[in-house]
């Protein structure tokens, strides 16, 4: 437990928790925006003002937004890859 309240004493560690929180929250809001897309239009086809809704699967939301993807799975890694340069706690990596 002492080890646990020195990582949180750290002004660093602080600062690294803030960042792990916005990440988290980043790659969850993306999560579930990927998982809705097929529910977010309600009438497929010509709408009233203009336009032209069609059904979408996980995979054409993954193959129109690889990038964003890739962004999401770097994130998840960089801790990983930045730990023995930065000496990250092991709690927050």
């Amino acid at each position: 437990m002492s080890e646990f309240s020195a990582i949180l004493n750290d002004s660093s560690s602080v600062v690294g928790f803030v960042a792990i929180g916005f990440i988290s929250a980043i790659v969850l809001i993306d999560g579930i925006r990927y998982m809705s897309m097929e529910r977010e239009v309600p009438r497929l086809g010509f709408l009233p003002r203009g336009g032209f809704a069609w059904s979408t699967t996980i995979r054409m939301e993954y193959e129109r937004n690889w990038a964003n993807v890739i962004t999401i799975l770097v994130m998840s890694i960089m801790p990983y890859l930045l730990d023995p340069i930065l000496n990250i706690p092991t709690l927050q990596v």
